[in-house]
């Protein structure tokens, strides 16, 4: 089990880093929300970089800066952090306890003495969300990885034996090649050696029929 979940770990760490990055004009008065799903718990980072803030009269531009507010809120509408912005940049991060939809929102608070934010002014936010090692069991829905395991399992003991079975028929073939070919290499060389020894019966019957001839003075 441990072998297969593994290599399914360290694949899931690859993709457990999520990152998301966004640049938008901020609204006046209203709230203007981003869906980030998080399967699993685990820190949201937030980080924040306003630009074009110096479209606004110099004078304005920290009041308008601080009535910029950054929130973060469940499915429920309930409010996880909240932050009102000191500085063009910064971040901040949410301890978020349960899987589910988040909303990462911002709002600019428009008030009679503050103009209107320009269109120059854009906020960019990137969003990053690290997961938790200990829930990495009920995200892999470790009884499916049960299940195919054991079908694995079923197929490795199915498969094994009949492979087992063809490499006895190989071992089997290859003994019977071996053995046909030995046959026929001394059946060769058992065929040779009973030509030379026909070859030397003709020679001495030769020899003895010119010795018979000679003693009859035939020739």
């Amino acid at each position: 089990m441990s072998k297969i979940l593994l290599p399914i770990f360290f694949l899931f760490c690859l993709f457990s880093m999520s990152y998301s990055s966004l640049k938008f004009n901020i609204p006046n008065n209203r709230e203007k929300c981003f869906v980030e799903e998080l399967y699993m718990k685990g820190t949201l980072l937030v980080r924040y970089d306003l630009k074009g803030i110096e479209s606004i009269k110099p004078e304005n531009q920290e009041k308008a800066i601080k009535n910029i507010k950054i929130f973060v809120k469940n499915e429920k509408g309930k409010n996880l952090h909240e932050l009102f912005l000191n500085s063009p940049k910064g971040k901040f991060a949410v301890n978020i306890q349960e899987r589910g939809m988040y909303f990462i929102c911002t709002k600019y608070h428009k008030t009679w003495s503050l103009q209107e934010l320009p269109k120059d002014v854009m906020l960019g936010i990137k969003i990053r969300n690290d997961f938790e090692y200990k829930e990495i069991e009920s995200s892999l829905h470790k009884k499916d990885l049960d299940d195919f395991v054991g079908s694995m399992m079923l197929v490795k003991r199915n498969v094994i034996p009949s492979i087992a079975v063809s490499k006895m028929e190989l071992d089997e073939e290859d003994k019977t090649a071996k053995a046909i070919i030995s046959t026929s290499t001394l059946y060769f060389k058992l065929t040779i050696v009973q030509m030379i020894l026909i070859i030397i019966i003709a020679f001495y019957q030769i020899f003895n029929l010119r010795k018979f001839l000679a003693s009859k003075r035939i020739i």
